[in-house]
């Protein structure tokens, strides 16, 4: 049967069939892209969330090291403060042997 053939309302049939086809055809298409972007954006995630865990792993590592001096000034800073500490702790350390040698 050829289009000619074919009254006006079959021929409005057969273009909105066609059109629907057409439509049907893009519709799958953009679904592949969809699902190629999803499967891109997935593998994108797993990554990220990879480099993330790695760098929490690396602060954890970092953390301790924050309360090193940074600088001179800051290390002459600490070294004050163990001075100061250090004979109380000595007193504290002498006291302790000292009742254990009279509790001998």
């Amino acid at each position: 049967m050829h289009v000619v053939d074919l009254s006006e309302t079959e021929r409005h049939l057969l273009d909105a069939n066609n059109r629907y086809e057409m439509l049907g055809q893009k519709l799958s298409d953009r679904q592949a892209e969809l699902e190629l972007t999803q499967r891109a954006v997935s593998q994108y995630s797993e990554e990220l969330r990879s480099l993330l865990s790695w760098l929490d792993d690396k602060e954890q590592n970092i953390l301790p090291l924050k309360s090193l001096p940074a600088n001179e000034q800051e290390a002459a800073d600490k070294m004050k403060e163990h001075q100061v500490c250090f004979p109380v702790l000595r007193g504290f350390c002498l006291l302790a042997n000292l009742n254990g040698a009279v509790r001998k």
